[in-house]
C-alpha cells in the first residue's frame, strides 16, 4: 500500500487525460514493512506503481534503478499526454560508478529505458566527450510529441567550465 507521498523536488505532475504522477513509499499491506520508494500513477480512482527501486532498466542489462529525486534535480518526473513518463534516476549494476550512475529514462508499456546517461557519447559532441551525469540543477523538459529536451554536462578532452554545459534533444520514439 502507498504509505507516504512525496512533495518538494518531485512535486506532482499532470497531464490533460487526468493523469497525476508522484513519488511515494509503499508498505506492506500485512506487515507494514517498508516496501520501497517508487513513482505512482493515479487515473479515474486506479493507482499504479511505474517504477520503485530495484526496478531492471530494459534497455541496459544487469542495471537496476537505485534511487531517483531527493534533491538530485529541479524536475525529477514528468508525465506526457499519452501516459508515458519520463524521471531522473540513479543507477547501480556492474561497472557503475558516481561518473555513470545518473540517467534519463523514458517509462512506457512497463519498461523503462535509458535516453541519456552518464557516460554516454554526447550526440553532437566531439568524440570522446561524454556526459558526466546531468548536475546539481538537473532539467527537462518534454514536448507534446513526446520529445525529451535535457541540459547536461560533458567531461573529456577540449571541454572547460565554459563549455561543458548543453542542451540536447531526445526524439520520441
Amino acid at each position: 500500500v502507498l504509505q507516504t507521498i512525496y512533495t518538494g523536488t518531485n512535486a506532482p505532475s499532470s497531464n490533460s487525460a487526468g493523469e497525476v504522477l508522484f513519488s511515494g513509499a509503499s508498505a506492506n499491506r500485512l506487515t507494514g514493512a517498508p516496501g520501497g520508494v517508487g513513482i505512482w500513477k493515479w487515473n479515474s480512482g486506479i493507482l499504479t506503481q511505474l517504477l520503485s527501486t530495484s526496478m531492471p532498466i530494459a534497455n541496459a542489462p544487469g542495471l537496476t534503478v537505485s534511487s531517483f529525486g531527493g534533491g538530485l534535480q529541479q524536475k525529477g518526473i514528468e508525465i506526457l499526454e499519452n501516459g508515458t513518463v519520463v524521471a531522473h534516476v540513479a543507477v547501480v549494476g556492474a561497472g557503475v560508478t558516481s561518473l555513470n550512475n545518473k540517467a534519463v529514462v523514458r517509462i512506457s508499456n512497463s519498461a523503462i529505458n535509458i535516453l541519456a546517461r552518464g557516460g554516454d557519447q554526447a550526440p553532437g559532441a566531439p568524440a570522446g566527450q561524454t556526459f558526466v551525469n546531468f548536475g546539481s540543477t538537473f532539467k527537462f523538459k518534454v514536448s507534446p510529441n513526446g520529445s525529451v529536451v535535457f541540459v547536461g554536462n560533458l567531461q573529456g578532452a577540449g571541454v572547460t567550465p565554459s563549455n561543458m554545459t548543453g542542451i540536447w534533444v531526445v526524439p520520441n520514439d
